[in-house]
């Protein structure tokens, strides 16, 4: 219900905020025409090489576990997770279901495919903060913030810290965690003998747990660049895809301001019930931007462009490579099932 009541207030925020800019929105699809034809191979460019970060990032969460996929196809279903996401929004239930269907085709446990995505986002989120970060202190120098401002962010960034480094030590228990897990998974069995379905032995979840921690064990040997790199990298070259998106128009932008508009646009985003910050992202970019100093028509034109490339693109391209999988796994099930 707080969710809801945000995402009202912010839009009515956001349309009064708009209409300013309804005056230059002629003017910004005429820049479309005079649109450095370049700068869209430079965006897609950058986008592909921040999916493939993204992807570099997952193999990494999931190489002490037993399964194998390839690049590619780990790839590809990144897409369809961004695709279902928006499709079914569900607090990201949907990605962690078809993520755990799509990696259990390649031998992957539901657990390893659960914690993947739980280190992936724990990982991005510290990106994001660390973007935001800088965002402000651009601000605050800029005579933007005040340092009171500053203090907030900081005490909010170190009480996640803390919560992150708690949830760790939690998982470094293995006896509470074992405890934990069996409850969940007797749970888990109850609710599935709800549908006539008999959930796993006590015997194999003992032994899905052990082959669960042996993987945490291995991923705390592996070294931690690799990690950082692929996080940063993929938010970075989202980064850099938008100031290309400037620049197409003949308006480069510092890259101070690229973070501030990118960090409260990814807030703003975030009060949003809608998925992928839909609706408030796609207009509070365009004000944000605005606000920070680009001419209104260019404001307009460029964020309007980094999402079609950035969001609508890539989900299209995700139900693709949804239904291309999820074909190649009927063509499976059907070569294995005896006529």
């Amino acid at each position: 219900m707080l969710k809801k009541v945000l995402f009202l207030f912010c839009l009515v925020v956001l349309i009064y905020l708009f209409r300013p800019l309804l005056d230059d929105l002629r003017a910004s699809l005429e820049l479309f025409r005079q649109m450095r034809l370049a700068s869209l191979a430079l965006v897609l460019l950058f986008q592909i090489a921040g999916y493939a970060c993204l992807t570099w990032l997952n193999l990494l969460c999931l190489a002490p576990f037993p399964g194998r996929i390839s690049f590619g196809r780990m790839m590809a279903t990144m897409t369809a997770l961004a695709f279902i996401q928006a499709a079914l929004p569900s607090a990201g239930a949907s990605g962690i279901a078809l993520r755990t269907r799509l990696l259990g085709d390649n031998g992957y446990s539901v657990e390893a495919a659960t914690f993947s995505f739980a280190l992936e986002t724990i990982l991005l989120a510290c990106v994001v903060a660390l973007f935001s970060t800088l965002a402000m202190i651009y601000l605050l120098q800029e005579g933007q913030l005040t340092f009171f401002h500053l203090v907030i962010l900081l005490f909010g960034l170190v009480l996640l810290s803390a919560i992150a480094f708690c949830l760790w030590r939690l998982m470094q228990d293995t006896t509470r965690t074992r405890q934990w897990t069996l409850r969940l998974m007797i749970s888990w069995d109850r609710l599935l003998q709800r549908f006539h379905r008999r959930g796993p032995s006590p015997a194999e979840v003992e032994r899905r747990f052990d082959q669960f921690y042996h993987g945490l064990h291995l991923l705390r040997r592996a070294p931690r660049w690799p990690f950082l790199a692929s996080a940063v990298g993929r938010m970075g070259f989202d980064v850099a895809s938008l100031a290309a998106c400037f620049w197409a128009f003949g308006h480069p932008i510092d890259l101070g301001v690229t973070l501030t508009g990118y960090g409260i646009t990814l807030i703003v985003s975030g009060l949003g019930s809608l998925p992928g910050g839909l609706g408030l992202a796609d207009a509070s970019m365009a004000v944000i931007f605005a606000r920070l100093g680009a001419p209104n028509a260019i404001a307009l034109a460029a964020t309007v462009l980094y999402r079609l490339l950035s969001y609508w693109l890539l989900r299209a391209i995700g139900f693709i490579s949804w239904q291309s999988m999820e074909q190649l796994r009927e063509r499976k099930q059907a070569s294995l099932s005896p006529h």
